[in-house]
């Protein structure tokens, strides 16, 4: 099966439920802690999609064929080939904006 699909269905079957019982009576405490799973969920696919599609793209670029970018098992494959520099990647890409908006910041109030 499609994981597109099953991702869309996974949200369906989370969000549907939550709407059902957020328009029931306003502020329903179910609603509420049903969308700490949704939340959990939403994380996992935020995270795969972090280091999936670089390498998805990456592939798709050098191999210069938009069907690379859907060929999960050799996407994956690199990925674990590469997984130092996506590391690496990753904390350049989350250090570096704060530590560019800190210069900026102590360049103002000079």
């Amino acid at each position: 099966m499609d994981p597109f699909i099953v991702r869309r269905l996974l949200t369906v079957i989370l969000i549907v439920p939550v709407a059902i019982l957020g328009q029931r009576n306003g502020d329903s405490p179910a609603a509420a802690l049903l969308m700490i799973p949704l939340g959990l969920i939403a994380a996992v696919l935020v995270l795969s999609v972090l280091f999936y599609f670089p390498a998805a793209f990456t592939r798709m670029a050098v191999g210069e064929r938009f069907g690379a970018a859907f060929e999960v098992a050799d996407n994956l494959a690199y990925l674990r080939r590469n997984i130092m520099n996506y590391l690496l990647a990753i904390v350049i890409m989350m250090a570096v904006p704060p530590l560019l908006l800190c210069w900026i910041w102590c360049a103002l109030l000079r």
